[in-house]
């Protein structure tokens, strides 16, 4: 079921679907009727592609585990801008005129559900409810990039860094309350990226970010966040 043109992941499987993330919002009936179109996909490693920018758009996709990242390229000199990192519940797969609009790619063993848009559209003609909360859904990917466009917005890197890592406060499986340690499951080069900033602007501003008492680095991709407070106000400043 995998797509032309795209990475094949570790295991593909029809029979292979659990839709925990949409469960409280499905009634039984819809859930069997996603079910029976959907396609599980694992990725067992980072860097694995799920589909290309420019690639003809016949599915949607639904993030169950792990994250990715919608990666658009400039077609005047290949230059990358990372649109977005997705989590556990996000849906993607937006198009125009029938096309991928971004690159998708693993950061971490992943598994999603790839729902192929016949099929799909097919069920929403049916039922209205189940339209609405695919369009809430996809609306979702919108909100994303609006709300890069307000961090990129603010000119400090601190700013920017402490937006970027408060974002992760919504995921159970990347941030952990108790604790309030953030695993980072992308690299430093991809969060400069993100956050348009260079690999040593983002070093300066994390180290800031701890000297001022707000996060403590416990190792290179684990940090926890101090002081919510503090890291809020410079965020939403």
């Amino acid at each position: 079921m995998t797509a032309p043109g795209t990475t094949s992941p570790a295991i593909s499987s029809s029979q292979d679907t659990d839709l925990d993330h949409l469960d409280h919002l499905l009634t039984p009936k819809q859930r069997a009727r996603l079910e029976s179109i959907a396609s599980a996909l694992k990725y067992t490693c980072r860097d694995q592609i799920v589909y290309h920018q420019g690639q003809v758009a016949d599915a949607l996709y639904f993030l169950d585990l792990g994250m990715v990242e919608l990666t658009t390229y400039q077609k005047s000199d290949g230059d990358r801008h990372i649109v977005a990192f997705l989590y556990p519940g996000d849906l993607f797969g937006l198009s125009e005129d029938g096309r991928y609009l971004n690159t998708v790619r693993t950061l971490a063993p992943t598994k999603l559900y790839r729902l192929p848009l016949d099929d799909l559209q097919r069920l929403l003609v049916q039922d209205a409810r189940l339209q609405l909360l695919f369009l809430a859904k996809a609306a979702q990917e919108l909100r994303k990039a609006q709300r890069q466009k307000i961090v990129l917005g603010q000119r400090d890197p601190c700013r920017r860094l402490a937006s970027f890592l408060l974002e992760f406060l919504r995921s159970n499986q990347y941030y952990d309350p108790e604790t309030r340690i953030v695993s980072l499951p992308m690299n430093r080069r991809d969060i400069a990226d993100y956050l348009a900033l260079t690999h040593e602007s983002v070093s300066r501003a994390l180290a800031k970010l701890e000297t001022e008492g707000m996060v403590q680095r416990q190792s290179p991709r684990l940090v926890r966040l101090k002081d919510m407070r503090a890291l809020n106000d410079l965020a939403t400043y």
